[in-house]
């Protein structure tokens, strides 16, 4: 096969499958999900994937359909299925399938599980990334990883109309992350990344950073930081499971980072190895 669609034990290529009009992500985007990359038929980091997964179905109060190790081995049998060799895979719970309300207790003990899988591998680490700021328009719930996704949607057209590659968003002044990747500065040999509150989605990548720094020695901070941050750093760096550490080149038109070039170009190779040595 070359795309798989998992829902609730049925399995078929991702063109013919299929959801209930009913299941309750149609109508009010209540479920939560999380992407992770496989390569080699190794499921990167699956373990924190799955951490950030069943933290976000606790944090709105959905019951996993699943245990984790009942997961695990459900993906690892799923992937085999699959032709290409680097797999991206999509998990998704969503509270269940019923008439539209608010109210979920009818459907609290029915929780959906869909699964997608299709090719795909992590990103060029030393590609340079160029972007624009604005409001982060999104909901007072983004350490949870739901499906509500629309300011995100609207923040990527702004970033297509622009032709540029990403959107940093920022509550007031405060710099909150990209579209759907966590955030960085190198200053003066400090990595600066904003603090895992209710604003920001603390990513895989962005653990996987701050163990990289700790393992090479370079003293990292989780702070709030103001958009004029951006425009003095050394660095800004751009972090995600799928890009691991790019560098970001300009942002609003204006030239940005390229100061500190070897802490940076040792935090990419560590996570770029890290990486290839999990999934050989």
């Amino acid at each position: 096969m070359k795309t798989l669609g998992y829902y609730n034990g049925k399995i078929r290529d991702l063109e013919h499958s299929k959801i209930p009009m009913l299941d309750r992500a149609t109508y009010y985007g209540d479920g939560v999900f999380n992407v992770s990359y496989c390569r080699n038929q190794h499921i990167y980091e699956l373990d924190a994937h799955l951490d950030g997964l069943y933290s976000s179905a606790q944090g709105v109060k959905i019951e996993p359909p699943v245990s984790r190790e009942a997961l695990k081995d459900l993906l690892y049998r799923l992937v085999k299925k699959l032709d290409d060799n680097e797999l991206r895979i999509y998990v998704q719970f969503t509270r269940g399938t019923g008439i539209r309300q608010y109210s979920f207790a009818s459907t609290a003990e029915k929780t959906n599980l869909m699964i997608m899988i299709t090719p795909g591998g992590i990103q060029d680490v030393h590609k340079t990334v160029r972007c624009i700021t604005g409001e982060d328009r999104r909901h007072l719930i983004c350490n949870f990883k739901t499906l509500n996704y629309i300011a995100n949607v609207l923040e990527q057209q702004d970033v297509d109309a622009a032709g540029v590659d990403d959107f940093i968003g920022h509550r007031g002044d405060v710099v909150t992350e990209f579209i759907h990747s966590n955030l960085a500065i190198l200053k003066d040999g400090v990595l600066v990344t904003p603090p895992a509150n209710q604003y920001i989605y603390a990513g895989v990548g962005r653990k996987l950073m701050l163990e990289e720094c700790k393992k090479h020695k370079i003293p990292y901070e989780e702070r709030p930081m103001v958009l004029e941050e951006l425009f003095s750093a050394d660095e800004v760096i751009r972090i995600s499971g799928s890009s691991l550490c790019m560098q970001v080149v300009e942002i609003d038109g204006k030239p940005v980072g390229g100061k500190s070039p070897e802490i940076l170009h040792a935090l990419q190779n560590a996570l770029l190895e890290r990486f290839l040595k999990a999934t050989d």
